[in-house]
């Protein structure tokens, strides 16, 4: 009879024997679970955890899933899209909502497909089961069409979803009153809009066109000048920051806060002095705003509120409990710092 291996794999059968109970009670203790009056004593119960640690069991995700019909696996899609800027709001929603996936029981994963050549994102559910996904980035007809036909369900963050989704968003119509609202009462009246640039982001990204269509109504329903290239996502900074002094334009509202950073590395290397010769406002509060030289004036996207929230609701989904609200929405918040000047 052959001896059996000291580095062999340790089980919830071993745990068990070990402890002097059975494989059950080891498995209702290690998932918590207290339901039908369910209770050890806790001198069993920190016995088996210690076991548990002493053992450095780790249990068998597969098996579980396929007696429970549950993985308490999450995955987070279009991560793809995400990891080229440091300073992208959604990573720090992305982070909240892990934060708050694991005190709820559940692990998290993403997979990252090959972009097609458009750089769309379909083909990028994972092969392996999960419970439910939390969508990013730029999702397009054919993801969204591939998410829903999985009938997982899902909860977007700050993107779009299709007719079975969730979502949280923020509310860019209320952000753009906000921001030309502030820029109004310092006297701006000529203002230029830089667009998402095209390196970055996809021409049919819903954030950079809902952005910039909120931006056009709000300046023509203000009956302010709507100066040339707000549209354009492949103008180089530099000429974008030319153009618009030449248009005498006294501000700039920018996409993003990447956009505000590249735009402002422009102005230090044409000498134009910021908020000297051109006030500058950027989207998104995120790492290095504050710390900019001058700091900068932005809408600050709650984001971490964002990814908590959109957690929430997907593990409310899970367990069939009611989600008052399919798309929750966010207002966005202005913080003055030092770009802006009064005209």
């Amino acid at each position: 009879m052959a001896k059996e291996s000291t580095s062999s794999r340790p089980t919830l059968a071993m745990i068990a024997k070990a402890c002097g109970v059975s494989n059950a009670t080891v498995s209702r203790v290690l998932r918590g679970d207290h339901s039908n009056g369910f209770s050890v004593r806790p001198q069993v119960r920190d016995r088996i955890m210690q076991t548990v640690a002493e053992l450095n069991y780790r249990p068998d995700l597969t098996a579980r899933s396929l007696r429970a019909q549950q993985t308490h696996v999450i995955a987070v899609l279009g991560l793809n899209h995400q990891w080229k800027s440091a300073s992208d709001v959604n990573n720090a929603a992305i982070g909240a909502a892990v934060d708050v996936l694991h005190e709820l029981g559940y692990s998290v994963c993403t997979s990252f497909p090959k972009p097609a050549a458009d750089g769309s994102s379909a083909g990028q559910l994972p092969p392996w089961r999960v419970d439910g996904y939390l969508l990013v980035g730029i999702q397009t007809k054919d993801s969204l069409m591939e998410v829903e036909a999985s009938g997982i369900p899902y909860v977007g963050i700050n993107t779009r979803v299709g007719q079975k989704g969730y979502a949280c968003q923020v509310d860019d119509d209320l952000g753009i009153q906000k921001v030309l609202d502030y820029l109004q009462e310092m006297g701006h009246q000529r203002i230029a809009y830089r667009n998402g640039s095209a390196d970055r982001a996809r021409p049919d990204s819903h954030a950079v066109l809902d952005r910039h269509a909120a931006f056009v109504r709000e300046i023509r329903s203000r009956d302010l000048p709507l100066l040339d290239h707000h549209e354009s996502m492949v103008m180089e900074d530099a000429d974008f920051l030319s153009d618009s002094l030449r248009q005498k334009a006294t501000a700039i509202l920018a996409y993003d806060l990447t956009e505000s950073i590249r735009l402002m590395q422009a102005a230090y290397q044409l000498d134009i002095q910021i908020p000297k010769d051109i006030s500058m406002v950027g989207f998104n509060d995120e790492y290095p705003a504050a710390m900019l030289t001058p700091p900068l004036t932005v809408m600050g996207v709650p984001a971490r509120s964002m990814g908590r929230q959109a957690a929430v609701m997907l593990v409310d989904l899970l367990q069939g409990r009611e989600v008052s609200e399919r798309i929750h929405m966010f207002d966005e918040q202005l913080i003055t710092r030092q770009s802006v000047a009064r005209v």
